[in-house]
């Protein structure tokens, strides 16, 4: 474990400790593959290991960890056919929902899509990635939430930890944020002129080649740590 944590001290101590473990997943502070136990985490945190086993069990049901009875628990491993499957799924479904979306978009939806770029910027300028990767997540799921479809953004959510675990991997990929973030421009900069197909056929774009570098990176062996 590579990450000290401020002992918890208030109530509620499984959920706390559930969005302490998550966070260190998700920043890969906790690897994938890696070997984690109620006991190491309780001293880290400064509590006692039941409220840790019930945030295991729940960050279980995310895909997160996984527990073998009467083994040792694991954070979960990605594979590369699953980065491949939640890719090409979001290349058909975040191009039809801004294709949909961009003509009904108002001033006001404009200037709430121009924050998220300028917060992106900000923490891009930084070398904050952890922070550019969530506000990345922002401006994805911004076209899908003012879509509205309750399956779509149930279906983003659902596959939402396994793509900021990727996105953080990619930032070890030179430039790649930096890639991210003139893509991402682009797409604004057709969804600003309401050209809902262009703006659509930029996201796909910008979805599939993100796939492709991703898995040239795994196959050359760079980030091949990271899946199985």
């Amino acid at each position: 474990m590579k990450a000290s944590v401020t002992p918890l001290t208030r109530t509620s101590l499984a959920e706390q400790a559930y969005e302490v473990i998550k966070r260190m997943i998700l920043e890969l502070k906790l690897e994938p593959g890696e070997p984690i136990t109620e006991a190491k985490l309780a001293a880290m945190l400064g509590i006692s290991k039941s409220p840790i086993r019930t945030a295991l069990v729940h960050l279980q049901r995310d895909g997160l960890v996984v527990i073998t009875p009467f083994k040792e628990t694991v954070v979960a491993e990605l594979r590369v056919e699953d980065v491949r499957d939640i890719y090409e799924a979001r290349s058909l479904i975040e191009p039809y929902v801004v294709e949909q979306v961009v003509p009904r978009l108002t001033e006001d939806d404009l200037v709430d899509l121009e924050q998220i770029l300028e917060r992106a910027r900000a923490a891009l300028s930084s070398g904050d990635y952890p922070t550019f990767f969530q506000i990345n997540r922002e401006f994805h799921e911004y076209f899908v939430e003012k879509h509205g479809n309750k399956q779509l953004i149930s279906f983003l959510a659902t596959i939402d930890s396994q793509m900021h675990r990727i996105r953080m991997i990619s930032a070890a990929i030179v430039s790649h944020p930096e890639k991210q973030m003139r893509e991402h421009e682009e797409i604004a900069s057709f969804v600003r002129c309401h050209d809902a197909a262009r703006a659509a056929k930029r996201m796909r774009e910008h979805i599939l080649v993100y796939l492709d570098d991703v898995l040239a990176e795994i196959a050359s062996g760079r980030l091949q740590r990271w899946f199985t």
